[in-house]
């Protein structure tokens, strides 16, 4: 009797399917693990921009104040910027991970783009005062209300707006954005 060699066409697909199933399973496994070293990216980047604010007003008696130039790219980017010279409370300006796929800034070459919403100190008296704020898009690459007018007021500060800040037991591409001011980093991780 002869011998054959080789698979029939059964065994094959059979292999083939175990093959589609495990990627089905990896592949999704591996996109949470990129969005979670974004996240603690986010997170290691405000506890650096913290330390380096309260060095910075130790030294100068005041926290790093908004730009002249507004809170736009540019001038979000060289408020960061004072950070870094003449003293180095921080080596470099950090890039936020989230920035390029959502802000609708890209267009035209500015500089500064890739760095963190920075905001002195709030205009409000008469509730917890804030002397810096410092915003990113959460995991879901949308600006919600934490990167927008009504930032101030999300930080700790008004429960109307505690749905706004990301919260990972949720899952990581859940609502909200995260944000650091003297205060603490927001959600409260530490």
């Amino acid at each position: 009797m002869k011998v054959k060699k080789g698979f029939t066409l059964i065994e094959l697909l059979i292999v083939v399917a175990i093959i589609a199933i495990l990627a089905a399973i990896a592949i999704p496994n591996f996109l949470e693990a990129q969005t979670r070293a974004k996240v603690t990216k986010v997170k290691t980047d405000f506890r650096l921009l913290r330390e380096a604010c309260e060095a910075y007003a130790l030294d100068n008696d005041t926290y790093p104040t908004d730009n002249p130039r507004g809170t736009g790219p540019l001038g979000d980017y060289w408020v960061q910027c004072v950070l870094t010279t003449p003293i180095a409370y921080i080596t470099s300006v950090p890039t936020n991970p989230f920035y390029e796929q959502t802000d609708t800034h890209t267009a035209g070459n500015i500089g500064g783009l890739g760095s963190y919403k920075f905001w002195g100190s709030d205009r409000h008296p008469n509730i917890l005062p804030i002397h810096y704020h410092i915003i990113s898009n959460g995991p879901n690459l949308r600006r919600d209300n934490l990167g927008g007018l009504d930032g101030p007021l999300i930080l700790g500060r008004d429960p109307r707006y505690l749905n706004e800040l990301y919260d990972p037991t949720n899952g990581t591409v859940s609502y909200g954005d995260m944000g650091v001011c003297d205060y603490g980093i927001f959600p409260l991780t530490q």
